[in-house]
C-alpha cells in the first residue's frame, strides 16, 4: 500500500456486485465521502451473473479498490453491499455490513435452482432469501436497511432473527429523483428535448420477459412511426449490455441510433432522463416502477403477474397500469397512455415504495454514523443531486461507442 496522507478515523468498504447495485450505492455515498474523518473504499463482490458490469463500472470509479485477498486481510470499521442475493461472501468481511436494497422491495418470486430436490412450496422473494441472510448459523448483516415497514415483516418470515437489525432507511433514489422534479426542464434541454416535443422513453430490465426480450422489434417500430415533435430514448439495465457486451449491443441498435433514438451509456446515470420522460414504456423493472411513482404515465411492454410478489409495489404497477398490445398501432397507445397522467395513483404507487418520504438521507446517515460509532457532522443531511444524463453517441455531452 502507498504512504498516506490524510488521517482518518474510519474506514467504509462498499462491495460491488455489479453496476446496477452500484448506482443504489451511488445514490447516497456522497453523503459520507465528504466527510474528512472518513476513507471510502471500493471491492468487487465475485460471483454476480453480472459480474462483467462491476468491473465496466470500477473502470469509471477511480476510487480506491482493493483486491479480494485485501478484503479478507483488513478491517474495516462499516462495509455496504446494496443487495447480496449473489455471491458477496459477507461472512469473510472483517466488518459490520450494512445491506440496503437495490431494487424496489421484495417484489419478484425467486425462480427454483437447478438440482435434485423437490422445490419449495413457499418459493421465496428477492432479498428475502434464508441464505442469503444466514450463513453458519448467524445473520451475518449487522444491519439491513429496508425502505418501508412493511419489509419487517417480509424478512422476520424468512428469519426472524433478523427483526433485530432491520432498520427503515426509506428510497434515496426516489427521493433524489423527487428532489430534482424542479430542474425537470435543464435535463430536458440537456437531453435536446424542446419546447412542445414529448419524450418518449423506452425502459427495459433483462431477461427474456424484460422489453427488450419480448419486443426486440420495438425500438425500429418505435423510430418507423415516431412523429416530428417527439423525442426517444432507451435506457437499458446494466445486465443486458454485461451479458451481451457493448459492441454487440451497439451494433443491434445502429439502425435506430442513426434515425434519432438516444441511448442512454452504460456508465451514464439514469435517473436524470426518467424525471425528463413525458412518457415511459417500460417492464417490470424498477426503473419503471420510479417513474410511475414520480407520476410519469407508463404504458408496460412486458411482465405478468407470474413472477411477481402479491402486494408488492410492481404487482401494484403491473395491475393498474395499460399493456402494449403488439396486434395494434403503436403510436395511439404511446398518446392514450401521455394522457392518462393521474397524481392520485403516483402518490399510491410511492406510498407503496417507502413509508418514509423524502427522509432517506436522514435516516441513512444517522445509522451509518451509528455503526460506525462516529458523531454525525454538522447540518442537515443531504442526498447528491441528479446528474444530466449522457447518451452514446459523438456530440457534446455524450460518449462514444464503435457504432
Amino acid at each position: 500500500m502507498a504512504p498516506v496522507t490524510f488521517e482518518v478515523e474510519r474506514t467504509i468498504l462498499v462491495l460491488l456486485e455489479n453496476r446496477q447495485s452500484a448506482n443504489r450505492v451511488d445514490d447516497f455515498l456522497g453523503m459520507f465521502e465528504q466527510d474528512r474523518r472518513i476513507q471510502v473504499v471500493f471491492a468487487l463482490g465475485r460471483g454476480s451473473r453480472f459480474e462483467r458490469s462491476a468491473e465496466s463500472y470500477t473502470r469509471d470509479l477511480d476510487g480506491l479498490l482493493l483486491e479480494a485477498e485485501q478484503v479478507e486481510c483488513f478491517e474495516f470499521d462499516l462495509a455496504i453491499a446494496a443487495n447480496n442475493s449473489h455471491n458477496s461472501h459477507l461472512e469473510k468481511v472483517r466488518a459490520p455490513t450494512l445491506v440496503i436494497p437495490h431494487g424496489v422491495g421484495f417484489s419478484k418470486i425467486v425462480k427454483a435452482a437447478t438440482g435434485y430436490g423437490p422445490p419449495l412450496v413457499r418459493p421465496p422473494v428477492n432479498d428475502a432469501v434464508y441464505s442469503n441472510l444466514v450463513r453458519y448459523g448467524r445473520v451475518i448483516p449487522a444491519a439491513i436497511g429496508v425502505s418501508h415497514e412493511n419489509h419487517r415483516a417480509i424478512l422476520a418470515n424468512v428469519v426472524p432473527e433478523s427483526l433485530e437489525v432491520t432498520h427503515l432507511v426509506g428510497d434515496p433514489c426516489l427521493d433524489r429523483a423527487l428532489m430534482s422534479r424542479p430542474e425537470r426542464e435543464r435535463y430536458r434541454q440537456a437531453i435536446g428535448v424542446g419546447d412542445g416535443e414529448r419524450l418518449v422513453l423506452l425502459s427495459s430490465s433483462w431477461g427474456r420477459r424484460s422489453l427488450l426480450g419480448r419486443h426486440p422489434g420495438l425500438l425500429e417500430q418505435l423510430m418507423d412511426d415516431l412523429p416530428h415533435d417527439h423525442v426517444a430514448a432507451v435506457n437499458i439495465h446494466p445486465g443486458v449490455w454485461s451479458a451481451h457486451g457493448g459492441r454487440q449491443v451497439h451494433a443491434w441498435l445502429a439502425g435506430a441510433r442513426r434515425r434519432g433514438l438516444r441511448v442512454l451509456a452504460e456508465s451514464s446515470p439514469w435517473l436524470g432522463l426518467h424525471v425528463a420522460a413525458d412518457v415511459v414504456i417500460g417492464d417490470h423493472g424498477s426503473t419503471t416502477y420510479v417513474s410511475s411513482a414520480l407520476g410519469t404515465p407508463v404504458l408496460l411492454a412486458s411482465g405478468d403477474l407470474t413472477y411477481l410478489a402479491p402486494g408488492s409495489p410492481l404487482e401494484a404497477l403491473h395491475r393498474y397500469a395499460p399493456v402494449y398490445e403488439p396486434t395494434r398501432p403503436l403510436m395511439p397507445q404511446i398518446e392514450k397512455a401521455a394522457e392518462s397522467r393521474d397524481p392520485q395513483q403516483a402518490s399510491l404507487f410511492t406510498s407503496l415504495l417507502t413509508s418514509a418520504p423524502g427522509q432517506s438521507a436522514e435516516l441513512l446517515r444517522g445509522l451509518v454514523y451509528r455503526l460506525m460509532d462516529l458523531p454525525e457532522p454538522v447540518g442537515a443531511a443531504s442526498l447528491p443531486e441528479v446528474a444530466v444524463p449522457r447518451f452514446v453517441g459523438g456530440g457534446a455531452g455524450e460518449e462514444v461507442s464503435v457504432a
